[in-house]
């Protein structure tokens, strides 16, 4: 009996708890309902918002992102560039709306949210290239347990939990740092300096800013947080090399430092760059032997590296990379599982065994393909957005083919300018380099200019 009512005992406080935590999660909702309609200030300066421009939204996925090359060499920076130095032509502002790994159904989603915003007067689609790796039509991404996972990653008592934690860690690093000065008065200098140099940031004004970062970094070389947000400052310069080594000093010193690694995975996705971020790590390596948080870090970069030779189709390298991934990190789950699902799916490719009986994994994503392409002609009909469809440097879709001709949109065909040459104008990964960026903007640019 003393058992059973143990029992209820327990039950009931479980009962509590989750009940607790539901309303908590009711209130966090419903107050970020008030402040997102309500008080929140609209994030068009964002997008740096151009009412008197012509707006022109680039949606896609790596290949309009720019991955292979800079920043400013993607296709849409380029794009923006040729259209404003056309003479007697009205200025015009585009806006870049591709990520890596995009499918056609990301993008779309995008693009709803965004377009409300931008009110944009022309839209070019170069989708469909990142559907073929969804098996199965998409259906892993739909089952019940990634449902129930994503409720879970996304419950607002999640993120309140996380982020206290986060502070608690902020704290006990600045609590840290101090604690390397030799007095008190040298923290607090370095740390007024910091403080100057943020506010110099702020303004734009980097030359002070950077003085200030060094003033900070002289009274102590082992302050991490001036190190970090001198490589913030480096960041928004783009100047991500002198970015990657300050944080290469700061890890050297703290390499456990989650801020600092936060700061790098930031840096590499804005350089667009796989390979550097192998080679980054390779040499923090060679300073840090042993050191096992390092090498899964380097284990995740190889990855990375491994997924931009299976986009583009180059699996020997692809599997290589997942190899050199396995033998630094083989006991981490989510890297192992997620790499030896990858080469199962490879091996199936190369041996031409990948489908299953009854079903033609190609066909339902073009289906897929042609479905949201449907819903985006709708939508640009809807609110009298013009649509141009692009086809990729070396390939055309028939889904896109298909929407062209049903549809009467235009389909701009890259695949004659890039037929000679091609090692000048692609990158190690596959993608376009600048050069080969530029020839898709000229071909777009030519079709908007003869309008």
């Amino acid at each position: 009996m003393g058992i059973k009512k143990i029992v209820n005992k327990i039950l009931l406080i479980l009962f509590g708890i989750i009940i607790g935590i539901l309303i908590v999660e009711g209130f966090l909702n419903f107050a970020e309902f008030i402040y997102r309609d309500f008080f929140k200030p609209k994030k068009l300066e964002a997008f740096n918002f151009e009412p008197e421009a012509c707006r022109i939204i680039c949606l896609g996925d790596s290949w309009t992102f720019g991955m292979g090359a800079l920043p400013q060499k993607n296709y849409p920076a380029q794009l923006q560039t040729i259209l404003n130095e056309s003479q007697n032509v009205g200025k015009f502002k585009v806006y870049n709306l591709g990520y890596p790994n995009f499918t056609s159904s990301m993008a779309i989603k995008k693009f709803k949210d965004i377009y409300p915003q931008l009110k944009p007067q022309i839209v070019i689609a170069m989708v469909g290239r990142s559907d073929q790796w969804v098996l199965e039509n998409g259906s892993a991404e739909n089952s019940f347990y990634q449902k129930i996972k994503q409720i879970f990653l996304n419950a607002r008592v999640l993120k309140l939990v996380n982020i206290s934690l986060y502070n608690m860690n902020h704290n006990l690093l600045r609590k840290q740092d101090k604690g390397l000065f030799v007095d008190k008065q040298s923290f607090e200098a370095a740390m007024v300096w910091v403080k100057f140099g943020n506010d110099y940031r702020l303004k734009n004004m980097f030359a002070e800013a950077e003085a200030c970062y060094n003033k900070a970094l002289c009274l102590d070389p082992k302050l991490v947080v001036a190190s970090i947000e001198k490589a913030r400052l480096y960041k928004i310069k783009g100047q991500y090399a002198e970015a990657l080594n300050v944080l290469a000093q700061a890890l050297n010193i703290d390499t456990e430092n989650k801020q600092i690694k936060q700061e790098l995975s930031d840096v590499f996705i804005r350089m667009n760059d796989p390979w550097q971020r192998v080679k980054f790590y390779q040499n923090i390596l060679k300073h840090n032997q042993g050191n096992v948080s390092l090498k899964k870090k380097l284990a995740s970069a190889y990855v990375v590296l491994a997924d931009s030779f299976f986009v583009n189709k180059q699996f020997d390298k692809t599997i290589a990379n997942y190899d050199k991934a396995m033998q630094l990190d083989p006991e981490n789950e989510k890297i192992y599982s997620s790499i030896i699902y990858n080469q199962a799916i490879l091996r199936k490719m190369l041996s031409r065994k990948m489908k299953k009986p009854g079903l033609n994994y190609q066909k339902l994503n073009e289906i897929t393909l042609t479905k949201n392409l449907k819903e985006l002609v709708l939508i640009c009909k809807k609110q009298n957005i013009e649509l141009v469809l692009s086809g990729y440097p070396l390939e055309m879709l028939g889904p896109l083919q298909k929407i062209s001709a049903d549809y009467a949109i235009p389909l701009i065909d890259h695949r004659q300018s890039f037929s000679e040459r091609t090692d000048v104008f692609f990158a190690a990964d596959g993608h376009c380099n600048g050069a080969g960026y530029k020839i898709v903007a000229e071909n777009i640019s030519q079709y908007i200019l003869s309008e």
